[in-house]
């Protein structure tokens, strides 16, 4: 049956054991779409004023012991050998209704309060009851509350009487049955109202007083009756009215159109990470009618830091960031503290973003969204919101520079007996520099030497100890064998002899990428911070006995070396910005001009040959040439054909 009098079967559930065996029953009411899931009346033994046990074990209804019309509920106690009756209340609908004006219009002040005019509106209050058996008088009071919307920041906007704080008062009423009895109470509003956008609502509570009826039991006391219940309405009803417009759309809708775009650093395409901060510019425009309280909504992850608006002049841009603690983002709520953006304006607000050097590259999202305590349209809500795209990279300008002591050395003494195999001593050192503005990551170095004299397969160079101030180094295993002996076979006589006497020539000795007849070593100094640098020194060992076999040795071996910079390489996250990425280091060896012994000795033979040879060939010429016959005989014959020293063949003395 319908204990509450609304048409709907209500169920009464006993629960014997409740409460150490004292028991309880649950009232579960009916509604249109079924037992309502949570029960309006819990009553247990114990509330009853007697020592009750297993109260609920047993129900009956379809009894009505004070005869006032409705039925009453039997509840037996089964350990207490008892049983008890509960009487069912009378019930009262109410049915209440709140009526306003249609608007509010502030050009008009009707009232008087104070000795000032105030714009004022009537607040009425209908209240309508019904019982099937009730008839008395209901005695109803009730609470009337205004302005229940209005904002926290702001006053409350209408108030009822007194000095203009009160935005409640309290009544009562008498209501017979069947009939409607109203009231009317003024509500005055206040100087300087602002907001003029958002409805001003009166909500109005009431519940029963004090009650009369002409109907008495002689058997039992009256019970005062009780309102009754509908689903989801709690003796509360409300209603709105709002402030007159002029407006150009319906229902005064605005229309709040958001653009906005990201400037970077050098005007760049992307955001290298460390070079900076970032201007956000956004623009609002209102194409519909004034919009109440705008407001502007940014989202972005935890590894952007929001600073301030800029120009922000007379801080008319108010923003607060909020940031919860497991949460990916960070929200900043911008408010217009002019509460007003009006009909056809534009505000320009532009904000300044850093971006942490920790983060990690790809795109960052930087969602936006305006709106305001207006209404707006539905078709023009798409443009209330957008989402910008910051790629984030690593922009690295990564170089490296070195040098190497001493630069040069002579070879080829091969009367000087070196200790070792390996008696000329060089240092490599290599500078590593990250002029930023990011960090470079896994940051990589490659040194390549040469190591043999192609196309022989003994060592010529080697790595005799490396230290790096970060990271580590090791050789690559990726290079050609060689012969680590010491015993390296010495050129020919000949070609000794030859090699003397040729002209000087330069051969120049380099490493290509990857090069297997270098040694590669590799070295992973890890991330280098923007403006940070690493080095790595190299002992380095020459066999200098290598460079004397020939073919292959010159007057001159450029013995060059090369660093590169293996990682970080260009790629969809990391820029290189005029980046360095080798550095090449020349020792130059120099083949000494004494010449060894057994070309001394054989220069010496050549030239006592050759000596003999020309001497002998010169005295030949002569003796072909009659150097070697003389006529003296003749002549002193000649001369003793006269003592007195007149020549016989004297013409002058023979015609005398």
């Amino acid at each position: 049956r319908a204990l509450d009098d609304d048409g709907y079967p209500d169920v009464v559930v006993g629960a014997p054991q409740e409460d150490n065996l004292k028991g309880a029953i649950y009232i579960y009411n009916g509604r249109k779409d079924g037992i309502s899931p949570t029960p309006s009346q819990r009553i247990t033994g114990s509330s009853l004023g007697h020592d009750l046990r297993m109260f609920g074990q047993s129900l009956n209804s379809g009894i009505d012991i004070d005869e006032n019309g409705y039925e009453d509920v039997a509840v037996g106690a089964f350990l207490s050998d008892s049983a008890v009756v509960l009487r069912t209340r009378p019930v009262i609908q109410v049915n209440a209704s709140l009526l306003l004006p249609e608007q509010i219009d502030q050009q008009v002040a009707l009232c008087r309060n104070h000795r000032t005019q105030t714009v004022c509106l009537n607040v009425t209050i209908c209240f309508t009851v019904s019982s099937r058996r009730f008839r008395g008088f209901i005695d109803l009071q009730y609470n009337l509350t205004s302005d229940l919307l209005h904002k926290p920041s702001f006053p409350h906007r209408f108030y009822f009487h007194g000095n203009g704080t009160s935005n409640s008062i309290r009544g009562h009423v008498k209501v017979r049955h069947s009939h409607t009895t109203c009231t009317t109470h003024v509500a005055y509003q206040k100087k300087d109202v602002k907001d003029i956008y958002t409805p001003v609502q009166f909500q109005v509570s009431y519940g029963l007083r004090e009650t009369r009826s002409h109907k008495v039991s002689r058997s039992f006391p009256l019970l005062k009756p009780i309102l009754q219940q509908s689903e989801g309405h709690r003796n509360t009803i409300s209603n709105q009215t709002q402030f007159a417009r002029s407006c150009s759309l319906a229902n005064c809708s605005t229309n709040m159109q958001l653009s906005g775009q990201l400037v970077l650093p050098h005007q760049q395409k992307f955001f290298a990470l460390g070079s900076g901060q970032i201007m956000l510019k956004t623009s609002l425009l209102n194409a519909g009618d004034d919009a109440f309280m705008p407001r502007l909504m940014l989202r972005f992850p935890k590894h952007i830091h929001y600073i301030k608006v800029l120009q922000n002049q007379d801080n008319r841009i108010r923003c607060d960031v909020t940031e919860e603690v497991n949460a990916t983002d960070v929200s900043v709520q911008c408010n217009i503290n002019s509460l007003v953006l009006p009909a056809h304006t534009q505000m320009n607000i532009s904000f300044l973003l850093d971006i942490s050097q920790n983060s990690t590259p790809g795109d960052a999202h930087i969602h936006i969204n305006t709106s305001s305590d207006n209404y707006e349209r539905e078709e023009y809500l798409h443009d209330n919101a957008m989402m910008l795209v910051l790629p984030l990279k690593y922009g690295v300008s990564v170089s490296i520079h070195g040098f190497v002591t001493p630069t040069s050395f002579v070879f080829g003494d091969e009367d000087l007996i070196p200790a070792d195999c390996y008696p000329e001593k060089f240092n490599y050192t290599y500078n590593v520099i990250n002029s930023g503005p990011s960090r470079a990551v896994n940051t990589v170095v490659g040194i390549a030497l040469p190591k043999i004299l192609a196309p022989y397969r003994h060592r010529l160079m080697q790595v005799i100890d490396w230290k790096s101030s970060h990271g580590s180094c090791s050789i690559s295993d990726t290079s050609v064998s060689v012969i680590e002996d010491c015993d390296v076979p010495r050129a020919s006589f000949i070609r000794k002899l030859m090699f003397f006497f040729s002209p000087t020539s330069t051969r120049t000795m380099f490493c290509g990428h990857k090069d297997e007849l270098c040694e590669q070593l590799v070295c992973r100094l890890g991330n280098l911070d923007a403006e940070g640098d690493a080095s790595i020194q190299l002992e380095v060992s020459l066999n200098p006995a290598v460079l004397l076999q020939a073919p292959g040795r010159h007057g001159i071996m450029k013995l060059e070396s090369t660093a590169r910079i293996l990682s970080p390489k260009e790629d969809r996250h990391t820029v290189l910005i005029n980046s360095q990425p080798v550095a090449q280091l020349v020792v130059e060896a120099v083949f000494t001009q004494k010449p060894s012994t057994a070309v001394k000795i054989s220069i010496i033979v050549v030239s006592l040959v050759l000596g003999l040879m020309i001497l002998a060939a010169l005295i030949w010429c002569l003796w072909k040439a009659g150097f070697f016959k003389r006529n003296f005989q003749k002549q002193q014959e000649f001369n003793r054909d006269s003592w007195d020293y007149v020549p016989k063949h004297d013409k002058r003395k023979s015609s005398a």
